[in-house]
């Protein structure tokens, strides 16, 4: 956030296409309740790139327990221009995602900045990393506070670090950082909703149609995402779980939450056959609701 005394780092986030970032919606939510503008930052060794965002999209609903409050996720996509010098010697550094439900026992790490100090107008700050184990998952949310899919981690994470990237040992973005009582544990929002994101096109090649997906940036290869993903004839995003995910799902997640009557996520088949019988009208139906858009 830029103030009369320069910046101040208020949150993380990581860069996952060219102009495409993820964050944590209260980090955006902060900034503007204190007045001020979100401006981000990619870091080289030696230098900085700054990045003013055109377009900022979260998922929002209705409180189960007030009419005049609105729930949000915790993960917010933002699609942003490069407003410093482009660097071109410096390729621009872009994280991998993966789509997946950590498993218990997995060993995790948060990745992200914390402010220091203000030096003559130049903000001091320090990079930061924690580690942990995947301690409980809650695939369907963990009540208002939290109502996307989210996993505690047994580590401890600090003040400015919120947004930042969560990678498994393979250095794939899971999640985001989201919150963390003093002395741990942390509380990560997955990258799953974010998958259902639509913002404006930071870059040429992702602007062809009004508002663009990671999926649509991955499609045009300009991001990676590594998962069983699906986006069927009517827009909606599903994914496909292992075997060890979709048993922690089940052993997580309330009976009356499950996607299928009898209380199973359905199989990819199930969705499969589904869609074969009944993709066509849904389309149909979906044109005549205002459509889903483009490929992006």
């Amino acid at each position: 956030m830029m103030g009369s005394d320069g910046p101040t780092i208020m949150g993380s986030g990581v860069m996952v296409a060219p102009g495409m970032a993820l964050t944590a919606t209260h980090v955006i939510d902060e900034i503007e309740a204190a007045g001020g503008a979100p401006l981000l930052l990619t870091f080289l060794p030696d230098a900085a790139r700054a990045w003013v965002p055109i377009g900022i999209s979260t998922l929002s609903g209705p409180s189960a327990f007030y009419d005049d409050v609105r729930v949000s996720s915790d993960i917010t996509l933002i699609s942003c221009s490069l407003n410093s010098d482009a660097l071109a010697a410096a390729p621009l550094s872009l994280a991998p995602m993966r789509v997946a439900l950590p498993l218990l026992g997995d060993r995790l790490w948060a990745i992200g900045f914390r402010h220091q100090d203000l030096h003559e107008g130049a903000a001091l700050i320090s990079p930061m990393v924690s580690s942990g184990i995947v301690t409980q998952a809650f695939p369907m949310g963990r009540g208002e506070r939290m109502p996307s899919p989210c996993f505690e981690v047994g580590m401890e994470t600090i003040g400015g670090m919120s947004g930042g990237a969560v990678v498994n040992a393979e250095g794939e973005v899971v999640g985001i950082v989201s919150s963390s009582p003093d002395g741990g544990p942390s509380y990560m929002t997955l990258i799953w909703d974010a998958l259902r994101l639509r913002v404006a096109g930071p870059i040429p090649a992702l602007s062809k149609t009004e508002s663009v997906s990671l999926l649509g940036a991955k499609a045009v290869g300009l991001a990676r995402l590594a998962g069983d993903v699906d986006r069927n004839p009517w827009g909606e995003v599903t994914f496909n779980l292992s075997t060890e995910e979709a048993t922690l799902f089940a052993a997580s997640a309330a009976i009356d939450q499950m996607e299928a009557p009898d209380g199973r996520v359905l199989t990819r088949d199930e969705r499969s056959d589904f869609i074969e019988t009944w993709g066509s009208e849904m389309e149909d139906e979906g044109a005549l609701a205002g459509g889903c858009g483009g490929p992006g």
